[in-house]
């Protein structure tokens, strides 16, 4: 008989951290099973134990909650679905398309030049995106003659290259408009493309772009935060770093395979290091701060066409942030946390929050199946998805 393990986007954090997945205005954690429910009686070898992560451990991750309690909970805009735009190279050859969806606000409550702000610097972002796919086109298939090779005008012929721009809105706050962009290049008859997350943060009393390099004050401390849950979220993607190696891999990233690293930058300040990575990256989010990563950055997050949020609770990152800062999240409520559990099965434990059915479990013994039970946020890129 077959079983289904239902499949979705971990919440794993270190202490204070959240990551992504879909939410409800509040999302309702269930109360950790604690010890002394579960050492009523000694458990055998081969039975399951739940243990909260705090009875056991000094750094583990935690499951996370959030209310928004924020002042508006929409931002009136109006969604541009734009046709597909045939791509023509100088030559006059069709190459590609090029597809966008943005948001234009239009929420009477703001101030004209407030809208016109905001919906300039999305628009300048769309023609941003197209100038520069329209360079590209230009040199592909050329010669050092700039004239069409041979193979190249017999393969554009009937393949074509695609160029897509979505968007979702991330968060409304009484003094801000969070908006997430995802940019696709795809190359036809290439592997996939490398995927581009974008985030905006507007200052709604202004329309200014947030400037994220100007607002945060301890760029050292919020670095930290935020590679430790990266590492974290690492951890949980291995299926061989049990509860007892989570801390070490976190800290030092020990355990961790030679391909699967940490870092968004040159190794000092990682997450701000390099060009824009601030700028672009920095997300606001589901009561939390924190930034969005692809699994091309470090081999983790499932899917490869689809960007990942990695953050930790606002009321832990505000400290970092300028007075300036401070003042365009006034009133932003705070992500709430709580241990995950440990689940100890045949002298190894594991939290229950692993990205990866752990190297215990095995698939075609009938009797692991109340272990992988427990391992519920196994997202749809990870190894498992039916049980026979």
């Amino acid at each position: 008989m077959k079983k289904i393990i239902a499949l979705a986007a971990v919440l794993a954090v270190l202490l204070t951290g959240c990551t992504n997945d879909d939410y409800n205005e509040e999302t309702i954690v269930t109360t950790a099973t604690s010890a002394s429910e579960t050492e009523a009686s000694i458990p055998e070898y081969n039975e399951v134990k739940v243990t909260r992560a705090d009875e056991l451990y000094d750094v583990y991750p935690v499951k996370f909650s959030y209310k928004n309690e924020n002042w508006w909970s929409v931002i009136d805009t109006t969604p541009v679905e734009e046709e597909p735009a045939l791509l023509y190279n100088d030559l006059g050859m069709e190459m590609g398309i090029f597809k966008a969806d943005y948001p234009q606000v239009t929420d009477e409550r703001l101030e004209v030049e407030v809208r016109e702000r905001i919906n300039s610097e999305i628009k300048k972002y769309r023609d941003e995106l197209f100038e520069s796919v329209q360079n590209d086109i230009n040199l592909l298939g050329k010669d050092t003659d700039g004239n069409m090779s041979d193979e190249a005008k017999l393969f554009y012929e009937t393949a074509r290259d695609s160029y897509t721009l979505v968007y979702s809105v991330d968060t409304v706050g009484k003094n801000f408009w969070a908006v997430h962009f995802l940019y696709s290049p795809y190359h036809a008859g290439a592997a996939p493309e490398f995927v581009y997350p974008m985030q905006m943060v507007f200052d709604l009393r202004t329309g200014e772009r947030v400037d994220f390099e100007k607002i945060v004050a301890d760029k050292e401390g919020f670095a930290d935060a935020m590679e430790k849950e990266l590492r974290s979220i690492g951890a949980l993607s291995v299926s061989s770093i049990d509860a007892d190696g989570y801390k070490a891999a976190v800290e030092t990233e020990e355990g961790f395979p030679d391909w699967l690293g940490i870092d968004l930058g040159d190794g000092t300040n990682q997450v701000f290091a390099g060009e824009d990575n601030l700028y672009r990256r920095t997300a606001v989010r589901e009561g939390c701060i924190g930034v969005y990563y692809t699994y091309y950055d470090f081999g983790f997050g499932g899917s490869v066409d689809e960007s990942y949020f990695a953050g930790v609770p606002f009321s832990e990152v505000e400290n970092f942030l300028t007075d300036e800062g401070k003042e365009i999240f006034e009133a932003y409520s705070s992500a709430r946390t709580e241990p995950v559990n440990v689940i100890e099965y045949k002298g190894k434990r594991y939290f229950e929050t692993m990205r990866r059915l752990p190297d215990e479990a095995d698939l075609n013994d009938p009797k692991d199946a109340e272990f992988i039970w427990y391992f519920k946020d196994i997202y749809s890129g990870g190894n498992i998805s039916v049980l026979t």
